[in-house]
This record gives structure tokens, C-alpha cells and sequence, in this order.
């Protein structure tokens, strides 16, 4: 009974932790989740109970979050695409940890195979996945499209009106967005070369 709590307590702060872990940025959270699911696998796969239980105890800690983020994908579609990659990680890291405890591979060997896990997931977390995100932000721009009907204020709190037919540079950004925080010099910069007219 006490080892049964334990494991919900590890399932638990697992999911936990993967929630709150977005407060870091999509690809800063890819590799955190990757490697903590990867190391949690491991743990779990000591031995401690026969194989059956113990797939049962991994499904249980391991599977919530990316079950819960396929869900949410799927139930959303386009307007959570920008999640799609993390699932995928994650599972990704269990598979590699489940290959790692099943080869039982010398400890030289096991050392070459960290390396080879961690340099697949920096790639996935530091070069695929943002280019993932540029692909998608940019693949169907709204050009030549009627903007969505949406009602904006400018600083001083007055409506600003999007049907004047005047061109008008909105940005939009998030607090949790590390790639907008990057983006401020480049747009301050814009600003300075274009001939803001006062509404």
C-alpha cells in the first residue's frame, strides 16, 4: 500500500510539473519533459514488481500529460497545432528509455547511448521544433484576406477601426512567449523606420 502511494505521488508531481513547465517556452519545456520523462522511465524501470505490474505503473505515472495534450490536439485541431511536437518528445524519451533498460548494454555503451538520446532531443527541442513553429505561423499568412472582425485598443484606450482602409501594424504577443520577448528590438526598430501618423 505504501509503495501504491508513492507511485501516485510520482504520477502526480509528474503531471504537475508538466503543466506548469510552459512558464519556460515550448522548446526550453520540449527538453525538460524529455529528459524528466526519460529519467523518470528509468526509475521505474528498476526492478521492484513483476513486468506486467510494472508497464502498468509506467502507463499510469508516464502516460496522463501526453495523453492529455493528444486529447487536447485532437479535440482543438488547428488552433492548438503548435503543441503537436510535444507529445511525440515525450514518448519519444520513454521509447529510448525502454531500448536503454532492455539492451543492458555495458556502462561505456550506456554512457555513448545518453549522449546519442540527449543529442536527438536537443535537435527535436532546439532546431526541429522551431522551425516546426516558423512553418506553421507563416505556411498560410492572411495576405490579401479580410481581417477577422475583432475590436482593438490603442494606448489611450480608444477603439482603433480596422475598416478605415488605412494600413495599421499590430503586434500580438504573449507573456509566456519567449520568441515575442526576441522579437521586441526587431519591431522597435520597424517603428523607427516607418512615418507613424497620430489617429
Amino acid at each position: 500500500m505504501k509503495k501504491l502511494w508513492f507511485y501516485i505521488f510520482i504520477a502526480t508531481a509528474l503531471f504537475g510539473l508538466s503543466l506548469i513547465s510552459g512558464i519556460i517556452g515550448w522548446l526550453n519545456q520540449s527538453v525538460l519533459l524529455g529528459v524528466v520523462y526519460f529519467l523518470t522511465s528509468q526509475y521505474l524501470s528498476k526492478p521492484k514488481f513483476d513486468t506486467r505490474v510494472q508497464y502498468l505503473v509506467k502507463s499510469i505515472v508516464l502516460l496522463p500529460f501526453p495523453l492529455m495534450i493528444l486529447g487536447m490536439a485532437i479535440f482543438y485541431g488547428q488552433e492548438l497545432k503548435h503543441i503537436y511536437p510535444l507529445p511525440p518528445i515525450i514518448i519519444l524519451s520513454v521509447i529510448f528509455s525502454e531500448i536503454l533498460t532492455y539492451l543492458k548494454l555495458s556502462s561505456l555503451t550506456q554512457r555513448k547511448f545518453y549522449a546519442g538520446y540527449f543529442a536527438v532531443l536537443l535537435f527535436l527541442g532546439y532546431i526541429f521544433y522551431p522551425n516546426y513553429l516558423a512553418y506553421i505561423n507563416s505556411s498560410n499568412p492572411y495576405v490579401d484576406k479580410e481581417f477577422p472582425n475583432q475590436i482593438f485598443v490603442d494606448v489611450k484606450g480608444e477603439p482603433i477601426n480596422l475598416r478605415d482602409n488605412k494600413i495599421k501594424v499590430i503586434e500580438m504577443w504573449h507573456t509566456n512567449c519567449g520568441a515575442c520577448f526576441r522579437k521586441f528590438p526587431a519591431f522597435d526598430e520597424f517603428k523607427k523606420n516607418i512615418k507613424i501618423i497620430p489617429t
